[in-house]
C-alpha cells in the first residue's frame, strides 16, 4: 500500500479497494463515495507570494521564458461577466502553470494587447485545460491583431490540434469515467488528485468580479492561479503519471535464514539405539543396507521409458511368467499410490516423492496423468532401459505455490491446489463490492 501512495500521490486510505484495471481502472472512489467519506479533503491552493504577475508587455517575455523546459501548461482565462443583451466583455486575464510551481497571470487590460511572447508560446506548447478551445477561441475573437485565428468564421486556426488537451475528454479516456462526471475542472482535479479539493467558492459568483481592474482582489488572484494550476496538474497526472526512481524503491524485506532442526536428547538418542536393537536381525540388515547412500538413477525420457518397458514385457513373455499379479492387487497397489501422492501434496512436505520400483508401466502411465492433474512435476528414472530399478520421482514444480514451498495456504488451498489449468494463470484480480462487503443484514 505504501507503494501505491508513493507513485500515485494519494493520501492513505484506511480501506484498500482492489479494482481490475483492465475492466474498471476508474476505481472505486468515484463510484461508491462512502469509501471516500472518512478521508480529509487538502484544499488545493497555489502560493500567490511566488507567482509572477505580468502587467506590461516588457516582462511578458521574461515570464513566458519560464516555461520552456514545461512537457504541458495549464491554460485558463477570466474575463468579467455581463447581464444578458449587453456586449461580451473580452478576456482580462490569461493565467499559465506548469503544475509545478510555475504560476504565471497576464493581466490584459493593463498591457493593452496580446503580447507576442504569450502568443508565441500559444502556438507551440501543448495547453491544457477545460473548456480550453472555447477559451483559445474567444481570446482569438477578442484580440484579432495576435493572429491566432483559432477556430474563428472560416474554420481556421495556428495552433496545431495536438497542443490542445482537452482535460474532460482526457479524462474519460485514460480514468474511463462516465462524461457526466468530469464536465468540470473541479471534477476532473478532484478525480486526478484524491484527497484534494478545489475551491470554487473563493471570490464568490465569478461573473461578479472586476476581472479588468488592477490589482484584483487577493481571493479573486488566488482563484485565477488556482484554475491554471489544477489543470496543469490533472494533465500531468494523466499524461506523464509519476514513477518511482530506484533510489526510492521500498526495500524488499528478506527471510529470516532457515535454523538447522534441534538435534534429540541425549536421552532420546540412547532411547532409539535401543529399540533399534530389539528389531530383528533381518531388518537391522535391510536397514543398514538401505542406508547406504547411492547416486541417483539417471532421468529417462518418454522414449527411453516405453523402449524399456516393452524390453520388460517382452523379456517376462519369454521367460512364461508363472505368477502374474492379479487385477485386484494391481488396483489396490495403484489406489495405495495416488492417495500417497494425494497425502503428500496436501502435506506440502519440499522433499521430493520416490514411489516404490515394483510398479507396472501401465501402473506408472496413470500416476503421470495424476500428478499432471496435480500440477506436480514426475519423471521416471531408472539406470538403463533394461533395468528393473525404475521408480517414479515426484517433486514439486518451480515456483508453484504462494508459500515459497510449492504448497498453497489459506482461503480455498484445497481448490487451489487441484487445478489443472492454474499454470496458465498470470495474475489474480479481486474486486469487492462495499455494499455487500459491509452488508449487517443476514
Amino acid at each position: 500500500m505504501l507503494k501505491v501512495v508513493n507513485i500515485t500521490g494519494m493520501c492513505s486510505l484506511s480501506l484498500l479497494y482492489l479494482d481490475c484495471p483492465f475492466r474498471d481502472a476508474g476505481g472505486a472512489g468515484r463510484r461508491f463515495s462512502q469509501l471516500l467519506a472518512g478521508m480529509r479533503s487538502v484544499e488545493h491552493h497555489v502560493d500567490v507570494s511566488s507567482a509572477i504577475l505580468v502587467t506590461t508587455a516588457g516582462a511578458a517575455a521574461a515570464a513566458v521564458a519560464h516555461f520552456k523546459d514545461a512537457k504541458v501548461v495549464g491554460l485558463d482565462c477570466e474575463w468579467p461577466g455581463s447581464k444578458k443583451g449587453d456586449a461580451q466583455q473580452p478576456v482580462a486575464t490569461v493565467q499559465l502553470s506548469d503544475g509545478q510551481g510555475v504560476d504565471v497571470l497576464f493581466h490584459l487590460p493593463s498591457i493593452g494587447r496580446l503580447p507576442a511572447a504569450l502568443v508565441n508560446l500559444i502556438k507551440t506548447t501543448r495547453l491544457a485545460g477545460v473548456k480550453i478551445d472555447h477559451d483559445l477561441k474567444k481570446l482569438s475573437h477578442d484580440y484579432p491583431a495576435a493572429g491566432l485565428r483559432h477556430h474563428l468564421d472560416d474554420g481556421s486556426t495556428l495552433i496545431p490540434r495536438a497542443n490542445i488537451i482537452e482535460l474532460s475528454s482526457l479524462c474519460i479516456d485514460v480514468l474511463r469515467c462516465p462524461p457526466k462526471a468530469c464536465q468540470s475542472l473541479k471534477a476532473v482535479f478532484e478525480l486526478c488528485e484524491p484527497g484534494k479539493e478545489l475551491n470554487k467558492e473563493l471570490c464568490g459568483p465569478v461573473w461578479k468580479v472586476k476581472w479588468a481592474t488592477w490589482p484584483l482582489p487577493p481571493p479573486a488572484l488566488q482563484y485565477a492561479l488556482n484554475d491554471a494550476s489544477a489543470s496543469a496538474r490533472a494533465a500531468l497526472r494523466l499524461l506523464h503519471p509519476p514513477r518511482l526512481e530506484p533510489s526510492q524503491q521500498p526495500p524488499v524485506p528478506t527471510a529470516p535464514p532457515a535454523s538447522p532442526p534441534p538435534m534429540p536428547s541425549a536421552g532420546r538418542i540412547a532411547a532409539g539405539a535401543a529399540a533399534f536393537r530389539a528389531l530383528p536381525t533381518e531388518v537391522q540388515q535391510d536397514v543398514a543396507a538401505g542406508s547406504t547412500a547411492a547416486a541417483p538413477p539417471p532421468i529417462q525420457t518418454d522414449e527411453e521409458e516405453a523402449a524399456a518397458d516393452e524390453a520388460t514385457h517382452g523379456a517376462e513373455a519369454a521367460a512364461g511368467d508363472a505368477s502374474p499379479v492379479d487385477a485386484a492387487t494391481q488396483r489396490t497397489v495403484l489406489q495405495a499410490a495416488i492417495n500417497l501422492i494425494d497425502a503428500w501434496a496436501d502435506v506440502g512436505d519440499p522433499e521430493p516423492l520416490v514411489l516404490p520400483t515394483f510398479l507396472t508401466s501401465d501402473d506408472r502411465g496413470s500416476l503421470h496423468d495424476h500428478c499432471e492433474g496435480l500440477g506436480l512435476a514426475h519423471e521416471t528414472v531408472g539406470k538403463d532401459a533394461s533395468s528393473e530399478e525404475r521408480a517414479l520421482h515426484i517433486s514439486r514444480r518451480a515456483g508453484d505455490g504462494i508459500d515459497g514451498g510449492g504448497g498453497f495456504r489459506g482461503l480455498g488451498a484445497d481448490m487451489m491446489a487441484r487445478l489443472k489449468f492454474r499454470d496458465a494463470w498470470v495474475e489474480l484480480l479481486i474486486k469487492c463490492d462495499p455494499h455487500l462487503a459491509f452488508d449487517t443484514h443476514p
